[in-house]
């Protein structure tokens, strides 16, 4: 009737015994160490019924199994404990993300499940219990002393896939009556800006960062083909005429080199210089799917099947899935920045425009080991 993994956590709720229910995924794993911290779990709980869903930190315990694995790993690290822990203990609007949240037994069966599985509307099925929860203004919080094991995905066509239903999910919710409610009458302006820029803010300036990449060549063309030149754009008081040579999305980066300094007492710089193309296509992909979700109001789920991380995909299965999204936006960005230097372009003006060509078209390849044809 509804989307499958949410109708899968729903139907278990009949056989769910107990006041508390941690809600463990196929790729999750626990510690006996943890287990012995579950007694001051149940304190949280008890306190008239503030809180009704746990987050927890999460260890990726697929972290050394590829180069994907090990950006995926990166990833989650800063999204489900720097911006998780910012959005709970300064905001109050942490939502629900699935495992290995914790939730209130009782509360969760009278309020229709831990998930909501509505065909195409509820594709990321798990936010929409944290988004009734806020309507509900019921506690959600977020607890550092306890964490639990996870594995990501370590194949390029698994993180892939992966991403492709976030941002097909993140579109649908905007059609939700949730979201509607949230930030219209049921929120403060500064609980809206907060849960807006904790959720749905990233996949919309993904597909606005996209789209600038391209109107960036465009307009390098255009101002070339029209021998406009930089002096002129300067005596106008235009700030298109200095090359973009520091970005201000590097500076993304810094909160989380500074707590993998803290906790691990070692800085990724390499991480993140090697990961450019890899989170490039990230930003490709999403954009992608956001848009066309967007346009098409539709979307569906997609699962990642999380293959191992030294299977050789062919090199056409790759052009086949990468088409849409990697190979024709890439070959239309090479043209233009081709265009733009035939006709005597300065490449510290483009540099930007040529990492993100580059990058869009060599990651399926390089993140592929041993490509077969």
């Amino acid at each position: 009737i509804g989307e499958p993994k949410a109708e899968n956590q729903n139907n278990m709720l009949v056989c769910a015994w107990g006041e508390i229910i941690n809600i463990m995924d196929m790729n999750q794993d626990a510690y006996y160490c943890e287990g012995t911290k579950l007694p001051m779990i149940t304190t949280f709980f008890n306190r008239n019924g503030q809180f009704s869903i746990l987050g927890f930190r999460e260890h990726i315990f697929t972290n050394s199994q590829s180069a994907v694995g090990r950006y995926m790993a990166i990833a989650e690290f800063s999204f489900v404990t720097l911006i998780q822990r910012f959005l709970a203990k300064l905001h109050n609007v942490r939502l629900h993300y699935g495992h290995p949240d914790m939730v209130d037994a009782f509360l969760i069966k009278q309020t229709a499940g831990v998930s909501r599985g509505s065909k195409q509307v509820n594709v990321n099925e798990d936010v929409f219990l944290g988004y009734e929860m806020l309507l509900m203004t019921k506690g959600i919080t977020f607890l550092e002393f306890m964490s639990f094991g996870k594995g990501r995905e370590v194949d390029f066509e698994g993180a892939s896939v992966f991403l492709k239903k976030l941002a097909a999910g993140a579109a649908m919710q905007l059609r939700s009556r949730q979201v509607f409610e949230l930030y219209t009458n049921q929120t403060t302006v500064a609980t809206r800006w907060a849960l807006y820029y904790g959720s749905l803010a990233h996949y919309m300036n993904s597909w606005m960062m996209d789209h600038t990449v391209f109107l960036l060549a465009y307009l390098l063309v255009v101002f070339t083909q029209g021998k406009v030149e930089l002096h002129q754009l300067y005596l106008n008081g235009s700030s298109f005429s200095k090359p973009w040579v520091l970005q201000i999305g590097f500076f993304h980066v810094v909160p989380m080199l500074a707590e993998m300094k803290l906790e691990y007492s070692y800085l990724t710089l390499t991480d993140v210089f090697m990961s450019l193309p890899f989170f490039s296509h990230q930003n490709r992909i999403t954009a992608s799917f956001f848009g066309a979700a967007i346009q098409t109001g539709t979307a569906q789920y997609m699962g990642t099947l999380r293959g191992i991380g030294n299977n050789a995909i062919p090199l056409r299965q790759l052009m086949v899935h990468h088409f849409n999204t990697n190979i024709i936006p890439g070959l239309k960005l090479f043209l233009l920045l081709f265009v733009y230097h035939v006709n005597g372009g300065i490449f510290s003006m483009a540099w930007v425009s040529w990492l993100a060509c580059t990058s869009i078209l060599i990651a399926p390849v390089l993140y592929n080991p041993f490509p077969t044809f």
